[in-house]
């Protein structure tokens, strides 16, 4: 069963998501997250570090975001509307998602991007998108029980590109089962293998700043 959660302010969604895997940690969870790592995610789901609560960078996202919708209406003459609950399955205990928009008459959803990169636009440019958001948005249908997701990405303000994704079991279920495996590791306090990333390195040194020099 799929159920909707309402929240009163920015704080207790905050304090909603910090008991579930959501659809920007999907990415992270299976290692295809360029700016974190699962050990990074694993020390924040279980409170050792302060969870990542946003930046300028995706203060301007969230900023944007209507402009996005906008955009991808105009480009595909679809009409979306906002969803403002946070969605748990039953079938997915650990997870929730946050979906940007639903599309109305259809059992599908947009998500929002903006992005100026440079290599991220390479990747736009032979018509891919950034694995991690292929993650947010498999995990957002496997939650929410949505057939497609449509994204949408604003880059370097310059050009609009419109990506859809299908729902396709396997992938679910792959995913899934890696989280499952994750916040198994959460609720046991037993830490994901440490990667070579910078994200677990600066998360190694904030948990145990004093060395040996050795370990």
């Amino acid at each position: 069963m799929i159920k909707e959660l309402a929240y009163k302010d920015k704080e207790e969604w905050l304090s909603l998501r910090r008991q579930f895997i959501g659809g920007s940690d999907a990415g992270a969870v299976v290692g295809l997250n360029t700016y974190k790592s699962a050990y990074t995610l694993w020390a924040e789901k279980t409170g050792k570090i302060p969870e990542f609560e946003g930046n300028l960078i995706t203060e301007v996202g969230a900023y944007l975001e209507d402009f996005v919708a906008k955009l991808f209406e105009k480009e595909t003459g679809k009409k979306v509307r906002r969803k403002n609950r946070t969605l748990v399955n039953d079938e997915y205990p650990f997870a929730c998602a946050d979906v940007d928009r639903v599309v109305v008459g259809e059992n599908a959803i947009l998500e929002c991007k903006t992005t100026n990169s440079f290599p991220a636009m390479k990747k736009f440019k032979n018509g891919e998108y950034p694995e991690s958001w292929y993650c947010q948005m498999t995990h957002y249908l496997a939650v929410g029980g949505y057939d497609k997701a449509y994204l949408g990405v604003l880059i370097g303000c310059r050009e609009f590109k419109v990506f859809e994704l299908d729902r396709d079991e396997g992938e679910i279920k792959t995913l899934m089962t890696e989280e499952a495996d994750f916040w198994d590791n959460v609720k046991n306090n037993v830490p994901p293998p440490a990667d070579g990333s910078a994200s677990t390195s600066d998360t190694l040194t904030t948990l145990y700043p004093e060395s040996n020099g050795d370990s």
